[in-house]
C-alpha cells in the first residue's frame, strides 16, 4: 500500500523511530513511505509534546514542515501559537522549530511565574533545540502583555507599538529584550516590587526595554 484516503472519523497511528504521531481529522490523503497527509476538516496532528491543529493541514515530515490554514493553532509545552494561516517548520524530531502566522496572529508563553502574549497582523516565532521559544518577531500593529503568576513580584506589564516588536525570550518564558518600532507605550502597572506601587507609562517613536537576568522586572527603557 503506498496511498490511504480516508473520509469521515480518521485516525492514523503510527511509531517510527522511537517517535509516535496521531492524525485525526474528516478527510486524510496519507502516503505511507514519506508520511505525507494532507488533512481537511478538525485536522490534529499530536507528536511527542507538539500539536498542530487546523481545519486544513499539509502535512510534509520529509521536508521538514507543515502549512495550516483557517482557525490555525500549534501547541508545544507551554507555548501556543494561533491565527489564520500558518507555516511550519519542524525539527527532525517533529516538534516546532519555526512558525510563520498571517492574519490574527499570536504567540503565548506560560511560564510558572508569568504568561506572556504577543499580538499583531503577523508574527514570526522561533523555538530552540529543545522546545525552548527564543523570539516572537512581529509585523504591523503589535500588543505584548505580560501577567504574573502565583505570589511572583513581577508586574503586569502592556507593549503597544504601530509597527512592530521584536521579543526576545531567554528560556523558561522569561522575557530578555522587547525592541518596538513606531508608536510606543509601554506601561507597567501597579510595581509590586516599587515601594510606592504606582502605575508607570513610558511612550516614544522607538522603545528598546531590557529585563533583568531573572525576566521578572525592567532594567532599564530606552527610547
Amino acid at each position: 500500500v503506498k496511498t490511504l484516503e480516508m473520509n469521515d472519523n480518521v485516525d492514523i497511528r503510527t511509531n517510527r523511530g522511537g517517535r509516535s504521531k496521531t492524525i485525526t481529522a474528516v478527510y486524510a490523503h496519507h502516503t505511507i513511505d514519506d508520511e505525507r497527509a494532507e488533512l481537511k476538516g478538525r485536522a490534529n496532528i499530536i507528536s511527542d509534546n507538539t500539536t498542530l491543529k487546523a481545519e486544513h493541514i499539509v502535512y510534509e515530515p520529509a521536508f521538514l514542515r507543515a502549512t495550516l490554514t483557517t482557525a490555525v493553532e500549534a501547541t508545544q509545552n507551554g507555548d501556543k501559537a494561533t491565527g489564520d494561516a500558518m507555516a511550519v517548520s519542524l525539527y527532525e524530531d517533529r516538534s516546532v522549530k519555526h512558525v510563520s502566522i498571517t492574519g490574527n496572529a499570536g504567540v503565548q508563553n506560560s511560564a510558572p511565574d508569568r504568561t506572556t502574549t504577543v499580538r499583531a497582523p503577523r508574527i514570526d516565532a522561533d523555538w530552540k533545540v529543545g522546545q525552548i521559544i527564543s523570539t516572537a518577531r512581529t509585523t504591523g500593529e503589535t500588543i505584548v502583555n505580560i501577567v504574573p503568576a502565583g505570589n511572583s513580584n513581577a508586574a503586569p506589564m502592556t507593549a503597544n507599538a504601530a509597527r512592530s516588536a521584536n521579543v526576545t525570550f531567554i528560556g523558561n518564558g522569561a522575557i530578555g529584550q522587547i525592541v518596538t518600532d513606531g508608536r510606543t507605550s509601554i506601561r507597567i502597572d501597579g510595581d509590586r516590587a516599587a515601594a510606592d506601587g504606582a502605575s508607570k507609562t513610558v511612550t516614544a517613536d522607538t522603545i528598546k526595554t531590557d529585563f533583568q537576568a531573572d525576566g521578572k522586572s525592567i532594567k532599564r527603557a530606552e527610547a
